[in-house]
């Protein structure tokens, strides 16, 4: 019986010992065979504690070993997704850089670039198209092209523009714009489709280059051509009124002799004073030709009497029959008015420039009178030359001496009487006067007329415009 006891014991502490191992190869990560122990104590006479101890302790390492699975499962599919988070961080890391990239280069360029989308909205603009409308990135970003130009540009120039981009095609045009920070300017503007993954264009990239130092030269050089046939031409007409001058002075002086013997011996003769006085005429006018000519041919600089040079030119204007019957002059000139130093054609072209003006904007008026007021004071000389024409509005008054700006029908019907205008005239009686100092302010109001004031320092001779600076 003893023996009996001891050999229990020795099971039972076998046993023990085979739960303890199994523990022991769980905390392991090495599983032991729960069955072994279910045998085990089915097989072999043990306590029923024991048996069931053995047989919870089988279950739970079951449990254990599912768990253990399920768990590994688990971090198999955390560490994909680890790995394709890092891949993907990584990649939009990659992007960020590039566009960031793209980004400096689109800021760094003096070049204004935009990117508009088919709703006519802003969605990217560079620092240089805001700082030439003076305006944040936010003012552009998710407003419309209309709100940004305003209705009457968007719908003339840049509307139809954008939808021939938004067909697909590139497309480019030169074009004048005024930008907030930077005036009235010329544009070279080109439009690029932007196609998505599906091949469809969804937006508009457009990239404007300022041109205006290219055109303003391309116009300079054209004037300088023009200049070069001008004084070409203004030589031939010199030597043509030099013959002709000659050619009429001849028989003149015989006509005014013949007439003066005839009227000491008809002293009552009322014809031969009438003739003697349009032949007086006839000289005053070949006179003023020829002064005019030999003026105008002078590229030195020389004394200027200002009423004397103002006379000459309205006089000469007199051939101009719709001057000489339609228009209402009033001439007020200061006497002894201080000369000034200067080439007599820049101040003749300067004035009768702004004198031309004046006519064309009495075109359309009934009341068309011209006025032409001289005066000084110890600093300056003003000349002050009025219309009573259609008036200009204010907010284009400071546009007026800017090149190419015009308020009269550009390049109109070549049979049309009205007159047309190239924008050039009063840019180049600011660019020609400029030198000398000359300040031009000018005074309008609508259908009543405009005042321009030419103030011309007394000084004015320590800038000559001198033909070498031509």
């Amino acid at each position: 019986m003893k023996s009996n006891q001891n050999t229990d014991k020795d099971r039972t502490e076998h046993l023990l010992e085979r739960l303890i191992d199994l523990a022991r190869d769980v905390s392991r990560r090495r599983y032991g065979n729960p069955q072994e122990i279910f045998e085990l104590t089915k097989t072999e006479k043990y306590p029923q504690k024991i048996s069931d101890l053995a047989e919870s302790f089988g279950m739970m390492m079951v449990k254990i070993e599912g768990r253990e699975l399920r768990l590994e499962e688990k971090i198999g599919e955390l560490e994909k997704v680890n790995r394709d988070l890092k891949r993907q961080i990584r990649e939009r890391r990659t992007a960020e850089d590039m566009r960031k990239k793209y980004e400096f280069i689109a800021n760094s360029s003096k070049e204004f670039m935009t990117l508009i989308n088919r709703n006519y909205k802003y969605e990217a603009v560079n620092d240089a198209y805001c700082f030439a409308h003076n305006r944040e990135r936010s003012n552009f970003i998710g407003n419309t092209v209309s709100e940004v130009w305003g209705n009457e540009v968007f719908e003339s120039v840049l509307s139809r523009n954008l939808n021939q981009c938004f067909d697909g095609n590139e497309v480019r045009y030169q074009e004048w714009f005024n930008f907030t920070a930077l005036g009235r300017r010329y544009f070279d503007v080109v439009y690029y489709p932007y196609y998505n993954r599906l091949k469809k264009v969804t937006h508009t990239i457009v990239v404007t280059r300022d041109i205006t130092d290219l055109k303003l030269m391309d116009e300079r050089q054209r004037e300088l051509e023009l200049h070069l046939m001008k004084e070409h031409r203004l030589s031939s007409i010199g030597l043509l009124a030099s013959g002709i001058a000659h050619n009429i002075r001849s028989p003149l002086t015989v006509i005014m002799c013949s007439a003066d013997l005839y009227k000491e011996k008809y002293p009552d003769s009322g014809q031969m004073n009438m003739i003697i006085q349009q032949a007086e005429k006839i000289e005053n006018i070949l006179d003023t030709m020829m002064t005019k000519c030999r003026a105008e041919q002078a590229t030195d600089t020389t004394n200027i009497d200002l009423n004397s040079l103002l006379r000459t030119e309205l006089e000469f204007l007199e051939t101009n029959h719709y001057f000489k019957y339609k228009i209402v002059k009033n001439y007020q000139f200061a006497d002894n008015i201080p000369l000034i130093t200067g080439v007599y054609s820049d101040f003749s072209q300067g004035l009768v420039n702004i004198i031309n003006n004046a006519l064309d904007a009495m075109y359309c008026s009934d009341n068309k009178l011209l006025s032409v007021r001289t005066y000084s004071d110890s600093y300056t000389i003003t000349v002050d030359i009025a219309d009573s024409g259609c008036g200009i509005e204010q907010e284009n008054i400071p546009k007026l001496f800017n090149p190419f700006f015009t308020t009269k029908a550009y390049h109109s019907d070549k049979h049309s009487a009205e007159p047309q205008g190239t924008g050039l005239g009063l840019f180049s009686s600011y660019q020609i006067l400029k030198p000398y100092g000359v300040v031009f302010t000018i005074d309008s109001i609508i259908n009543n007329g405009t005042t321009v004031h030419i103030k011309i320092p007394l000084n004015s001779h320590l800038k000559p415009n001198t033909g070498s600076e031509k």
